[in-house]
């Protein structure tokens, strides 16, 4: 047992503590926060493409619509203009497992309207260590009659390289595509007298400002020459103007055409 001795201050001092003692020992014990520190936010530009008529590595995956419409001036072959319509959707992670991109397109929409010819499409794509992907696509895989593209299977590589530390400087990247493929890949003669074979086709996208791009496609049987414009910094609308079949190896001449897309992911904006 404590004497009693002992007790007695502790009793004493106790029972005249006051609440204003009590809180004002509870604040010498508080701990002051630090300044709120504000982190500065980077702004960014959305980054145009990189190719204007033959398919990257690069895909849609879960979270991602996507729709647009093209127009060409003049046909191959035909003095009439024309343009088609598409829509599509990504399922999957590419960084994970694998991404898949669906697409349905309207041919022929400015003379014949809405999906009186159509084609459904898809790609499968991965992506590789560092900054390279490859996929595997099939175009027009089903088709309705009277479409003149036929379908075409193809695989393809692409390779993002970095040229500046500084992403949003003067010429800051180039990005890269090689692929195979049969069908619309193949040389103009091979394509029409409907050959089995495949061809090679690819890309080159240098990003010149911040939105702008150059591009420079060969298609399998013509060069390509065009732009990715994103005109907006946070919007993902894409402007691509270009000339088709520009060295004359295929088609009856160049020819203008022009594309509007807008890629929207529900999951990263």
């Amino acid at each position: 047992m404590r004497p009693v001795g002992l007790l007695l201050p502790v009793l004493l001092f106790g029972t005249t503590l006051s609440a204003q003692d009590v809180d004002s020992i509870r604040r010498s014990y508080t701990l002051t926060l630090p300044p709120t520190v504000q982190v500065e936010q980077i702004p960014f530009w959305i980054s145009p493409g990189s190719s204007s008529g033959t398919p990257t590595a690069y895909g849609a995956e879960f979270g991602d619509v996507f729709f647009g419409a093209s127009y060409q001036r003049r046909a191959r072959y035909t003095h009439l203009d024309d343009g088609d319509a598409y829509i599509g959707f990504g399922l999957g992670n590419p960084r994970e497992y694998l991404g898949i991109e669906l697409n349905l397109t309207s041919f022929t929409t400015v003379r014949r309207g809405f999906f009186s010819q159509s084609s459904f499409s898809f790609k499968i794509h991965r992506a590789l260590p560092g900054n390279l992907r490859v996929a595997y696509g099939w175009e027009d895989a089903i088709h309705s009659p009277g479409t003149d593209g036929g379908s075409s299977m193809y695989g393809v590589l692409t390779e993002s390289i970095p040229t500046r530390d500084d992403p949003d400087a003067f010429l800051s990247r180039i990005t890269l595509s090689a692929g195979v493929g049969n069908g619309r890949f193949q040389k103009e003669r091979a394509f029409y007298e409907n050959r089995r074979g495949v061809n090679g086709f690819g890309s080159v996208g240098v990003r010149v400002f911040k939105p702008i791009a150059l591009l420079a496609d060969w298609t399998g049987q013509d060069l390509m020459l065009g732009a990715s414009i994103v005109p907006f910094r946070r919007l993902p609308l894409f402007i691509t103007p270009a000339y088709a079949d520009v060295t004359g190896s295929a088609g009856d001449g160049a020819r203008f055409v022009i594309g509007v897309g807008f890629d929207y992911s529900f999951l990263r904006n």
